[in-house]
Protein backbone atom coordinates (compact mmCIF):
# COMPACT_ATOMS: atom_id res chain seq x y z
CA UNK A 1 0.00 0.00 0.00
CA UNK A 2 1.06 3.86 -0.66
CA UNK A 3 0.57 6.06 2.60
CA UNK A 4 0.86 9.65 1.99
CA UNK A 5 1.88 11.77 5.33
CA UNK A 6 1.88 15.05 6.09
CA UNK A 7 2.26 17.83 8.75
CA UNK A 8 1.58 21.28 9.90
CA UNK A 9 3.41 22.66 12.80
CA UNK A 10 0.45 25.35 13.86
CA UNK A 11 -3.29 25.56 13.30
CA UNK A 12 -2.91 28.26 11.66
CA UNK A 13 -1.02 26.60 8.94
CA UNK A 14 -2.56 25.20 6.04
CA UNK A 15 -2.11 21.58 5.13
CA UNK A 16 -2.76 22.55 1.14
CA UNK A 17 0.71 22.85 -0.40
CA UNK A 18 1.46 19.10 1.02
CA UNK A 19 -2.17 17.63 -0.12
CA UNK A 20 -1.91 19.14 -3.89
CA UNK A 21 1.91 17.77 -3.94
CA UNK A 22 0.35 14.49 -3.73
CA UNK A 23 -2.38 15.16 -6.97
CA UNK A 24 -0.44 12.88 -9.05
CA UNK A 25 0.08 9.74 -6.96
CA UNK A 26 -2.18 7.04 -6.66
CA UNK A 27 -2.09 6.31 -2.91
CA UNK A 28 -4.34 4.17 -0.91
CA UNK A 29 -4.35 6.56 2.18
CA UNK A 30 -3.40 9.88 3.91
CA UNK A 31 -2.62 11.32 7.04
CA UNK A 32 -2.03 14.58 7.99
CA UNK A 33 -1.06 15.86 11.34
CA UNK A 34 -2.46 19.75 12.43
CA UNK A 35 -0.45 21.81 15.12
CA UNK A 36 2.09 19.12 15.47
CA UNK A 37 5.27 19.87 16.07
CA UNK A 38 8.41 17.86 14.51
CA UNK A 39 10.65 17.89 17.40
CA UNK A 40 9.44 14.42 17.91
CA UNK A 41 7.29 11.74 16.64
CA UNK A 42 4.76 11.73 19.42
CA UNK A 43 1.68 12.71 16.53
CA UNK A 44 -1.90 11.21 16.18
CA UNK A 45 -1.87 10.39 12.65
CA UNK A 46 1.66 9.98 12.29
CA UNK A 47 1.65 7.28 15.24
CA UNK A 48 -1.99 5.48 12.77
CA UNK A 49 -0.15 5.53 9.86
CA UNK A 50 2.82 3.55 11.49
CA UNK A 51 0.59 1.25 13.17
CA UNK A 52 -0.84 0.18 9.51
CA UNK A 53 2.68 -0.26 7.98
CA UNK A 54 3.58 -3.99 6.49
CA UNK A 55 6.07 -5.03 4.60
CA UNK A 56 5.89 -3.57 0.98
CA UNK A 57 4.05 -0.36 2.00
CA UNK A 58 5.50 2.64 0.69
CA UNK A 59 5.36 6.13 2.69
CA UNK A 60 5.69 9.54 0.46
CA UNK A 61 6.39 12.83 2.07
CA UNK A 62 6.21 16.28 0.62
CA UNK A 63 9.59 17.36 2.05
CA UNK A 64 11.74 15.43 4.98
CA UNK A 65 11.47 18.15 7.67
CA UNK A 66 7.43 16.77 7.56
CA UNK A 67 8.13 13.48 8.66
CA UNK A 68 10.63 14.66 11.21
CA UNK A 69 13.52 17.79 12.48
CA UNK A 70 15.28 15.31 14.50
CA UNK A 71 18.35 13.24 13.61
CA UNK A 72 17.92 10.81 16.05
CA UNK A 73 14.65 10.26 15.64
CA UNK A 74 14.60 9.81 11.53
CA UNK A 75 17.66 7.71 11.96
CA UNK A 76 15.79 5.23 14.30
CA UNK A 77 12.09 5.41 12.37
CA UNK A 78 14.48 4.36 9.11
CA UNK A 79 16.46 1.58 10.16
CA UNK A 80 12.92 0.28 11.96
CA UNK A 81 11.05 0.66 8.27
CA UNK A 82 13.88 -1.14 7.03
CA UNK A 83 13.89 -3.93 9.46
CA UNK A 84 10.08 -3.98 8.08
CA UNK A 85 10.39 -3.69 4.77
CA UNK A 86 9.01 -0.12 4.43
CA UNK A 87 9.97 2.35 1.64
CA UNK A 88 10.17 6.20 1.89
CA UNK A 89 9.97 8.48 -1.15
CA UNK A 90 10.66 11.91 -0.54
CA UNK A 91 9.03 14.09 -3.42
CA UNK A 92 10.91 17.33 -2.64
CA UNK A 93 14.41 15.52 -3.27
CA UNK A 94 13.18 12.51 -6.17
CA UNK A 95 14.34 10.27 -3.99
CA UNK A 96 13.49 6.74 -2.44
CA UNK A 97 14.79 4.14 0.16
CA UNK A 98 13.97 1.11 -0.49
CA UNK A 99 15.42 -1.30 2.04
CA UNK A 100 17.63 -4.10 0.39
CA UNK A 101 17.88 -1.16 -2.20
CA UNK A 102 19.91 1.39 -0.39
CA UNK A 103 21.41 4.35 -2.01
CA UNK A 104 24.47 5.73 -0.03
CA UNK A 105 23.72 9.08 -1.73
CA UNK A 106 19.88 9.14 -0.87
CA UNK A 107 20.66 8.34 2.17
CA UNK A 108 23.50 10.85 3.10
CA UNK A 109 20.78 13.56 1.11
CA UNK A 110 18.30 12.57 3.23
CA UNK A 111 20.33 13.07 6.62
CA UNK A 112 21.73 16.05 6.09
CA UNK A 113 18.25 17.78 4.86
CA UNK A 114 16.69 16.37 8.50
CA UNK A 115 20.11 17.69 10.45
CA UNK A 116 19.39 21.05 8.73
CA UNK A 117 15.84 21.01 9.67
CA UNK A 118 16.99 19.95 13.27
CA UNK A 119 19.21 22.59 13.07
CA UNK A 120 16.31 25.50 11.82
CA UNK A 121 13.98 24.33 14.73
CA UNK A 122 17.28 25.13 17.03
CA UNK A 123 17.65 28.47 15.61
CA UNK A 124 14.34 29.73 15.84
CA UNK A 125 13.82 28.62 19.27
CA UNK A 126 16.75 30.28 20.02
CA UNK A 127 15.40 33.52 18.77
CA UNK A 128 12.33 33.00 20.47
CA UNK A 129 14.01 32.68 23.41
CA UNK A 130 16.72 35.76 22.92
CA UNK A 131 13.10 38.07 22.22
CA UNK A 132 11.33 36.90 25.09
CA UNK A 133 14.54 37.88 27.04
CA UNK A 134 14.63 41.20 25.21
CA UNK A 135 10.93 41.80 25.71
CA UNK A 136 11.41 41.71 29.56
CA UNK A 137 14.71 43.69 29.44
CA UNK A 138 12.91 46.61 28.21
CA UNK A 139 10.18 46.21 30.58
CA UNK A 140 7.62 44.15 28.56
CA UNK A 141 6.30 40.65 28.94
CA UNK A 142 4.68 38.83 26.69
CA UNK A 143 2.44 40.35 23.63
CA UNK A 144 3.87 43.95 25.21
CA UNK A 145 2.39 43.23 28.84
CA UNK A 146 2.41 46.22 30.59
CA UNK A 147 5.23 46.52 32.93
CA UNK A 148 3.32 46.52 36.37
CA UNK A 149 1.83 42.73 34.97
CA UNK A 150 6.23 42.13 34.84
CA UNK A 151 7.05 43.69 37.72
CA UNK A 152 4.50 41.38 39.63
CA UNK A 153 5.55 38.10 37.96
CA UNK A 154 9.10 39.11 38.62
CA UNK A 155 7.79 39.88 42.82
CA UNK A 156 6.16 36.59 42.26
CA UNK A 157 8.77 34.66 41.43
CA UNK A 158 11.12 35.70 44.38
CA UNK A 159 8.33 35.43 46.54
CA UNK A 160 7.88 31.59 45.66
CA UNK A 161 11.35 31.09 46.13
CA UNK A 162 11.34 32.78 49.56
CA UNK A 163 9.04 30.25 50.36
CA UNK A 164 5.71 32.63 50.87
CA UNK A 165 2.44 30.15 50.72
CA UNK A 166 0.27 31.08 47.14
CA UNK A 167 -2.07 32.69 49.24
CA UNK A 168 0.47 34.94 50.79
CA UNK A 169 1.75 36.07 47.33
CA UNK A 170 -1.35 36.82 46.10
CA UNK A 171 -2.48 39.33 48.95
CA UNK A 172 0.84 40.66 48.65
CA UNK A 173 0.40 41.46 44.86
CA UNK A 174 -2.84 42.46 45.33
CA UNK A 175 -4.55 40.42 42.47
CA UNK A 176 -7.26 38.12 41.63
CA UNK A 177 -6.88 34.34 42.47
CA UNK A 178 -7.26 33.67 38.45
CA UNK A 179 -4.90 36.64 37.90
CA UNK A 180 -2.25 35.18 40.02
CA UNK A 181 -2.61 31.71 39.21
CA UNK A 182 -1.73 32.83 35.45
CA UNK A 183 0.93 34.80 36.23
CA UNK A 184 2.23 31.70 37.85
CA UNK A 185 1.57 29.08 35.61
CA UNK A 186 3.59 31.87 32.87
CA UNK A 187 6.44 32.21 35.08
CA UNK A 188 7.10 28.12 35.47
CA UNK A 189 6.56 27.83 31.50
CA UNK A 190 8.83 30.57 31.44
CA UNK A 191 11.66 28.94 33.96
CA UNK A 192 11.22 25.82 32.26
CA UNK A 193 12.41 27.34 28.66
CA UNK A 194 14.69 29.21 29.56
CA UNK A 195 16.36 26.28 31.60
CA UNK A 196 16.17 24.27 28.84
Amino acid sequence: MIFVYGRVSTKEQKIDRQEDAFDGIQFDESFYDEGASGKNLDRPQFQRMVGKLRRGDVVVVKSIDRLSRSTMDFANLWNDWKQMGVSLKVLDLGIELTPGNENGMSEFIINIMVAAAQLERGMIRQRQVEGMKAAYARGKGKRGEAKHVTEARDKLKQMKDAGFTDDAVMKMLGVSQGTYYKIKKEVMNEQKMLTK
